[in-house]
């Protein structure tokens, strides 16, 4: 087995946790600030950094203190930024809008953690790191005019739910270094519904979104002690270069 490459550290490092909840009659329309604030579950000062979208299949809120909204047919998306010192907000609201609409159609819930970091000073680094350390060895790498990119879906079985990493590649677009290679890892904890409920559906999804700090510490720990071997699990990046907190997501410029 080839040896993992030797990388320069990452000088870019970014974080992102998002809550998704699945519900078989949500719609984009029911979400709005009026409704929000009105039904408390939000603070009536919280402010939008930009205008909202807001359309047949798609909305968004994005708030000035770094939590995004984003609503599609059957899914509510609680999307925010990771680290810098500052308290989370989307758990606690996720877990209002269940207690204020306990009778929607639930279907589940996701806890997608993710960590990118980024190599400006060397390029190769995401791409050895995947097929030399995560891939063995082959003519198979061997193939078209270009280097082979690779991404990869590892699938876990936990106690407490099912648990996917999606490892892979990519370019980030992020000023000033400019289109920097990075690898992304993006985690995926889906709490399904059990056959028998003792509770009700939004009972039983407010605890589960009540883990999060579990969750979330869990995918650290398997990114940044077993994937990199570095033996910390940082909350945040200490040299990170966060981008602006109006973007829905912190990887928007990903190709």
């Amino acid at each position: 087995m080839t040896s993992a490459p030797k990388t320069s550290a990452p000088v870019l490092e970014l974080q992102e946790l998002a809550i998704q909840i699945i519900a078989q009659d949500f719609r984009p329309g029911l979400i709005s600030l009026d409704v929000l604030k009105m039904s408390g579950i939000i603070p009536p000062h919280w402010e939008l950094s930009q205008n909202p979208i807001q359309g047949q299949n798609a909305a968004q809120l994005s708030f000035t203190n770094g939590l995004n909204l984003v609503a599609q047919p059957q899914r509510l998306m609680f999307l925010e930024q990771m680290g810098g010192g500052t308290t989370l907000q989307g758990p606690a609201i996720a877990q209002a809008y269940l207690e204020k609409f306990p009778h929607a159609d639930y279907q589940g819930l996701a806890i997608a953690p993710k960590v990118l970091l980024g190599f400006p000073e060397n390029a190769e680094a995401p791409r050895q790191f995947m097929t030399q350390k995560l891939l063995a060895p082959g003519s198979w790498q061997q193939m078209g005019n270009d280097p082979l990119r690779a991404a990869l879906t590892l699938h876990y079985t936990l106690k407490r739910c099912p648990l996917s990493i999606n490892i892979s590649e990519v370019q980030l677009n992020q000023p000033p270094h400019g289109v920097v290679s990075a690898l992304l890892f993006t985690g995926n904890f889906n709490y399904a519904l059990p056959t028998e409920l003792t509770e009700s559906k939004a009972e039983f999804l407010n605890k589960r979104v009540g883990l999060w700090q579990t969750d979330t510490t869990q995918f650290r720990e398997v990114v940044y002690k077993k994937f990199l071997n570095s033996g910390i699990t940082p909350a945040a990046a200490p040299n990170g270069s966060a981008p602006p907190k109006s973007n829905a997501s912190i990887f928007p410029d990903l190709t």
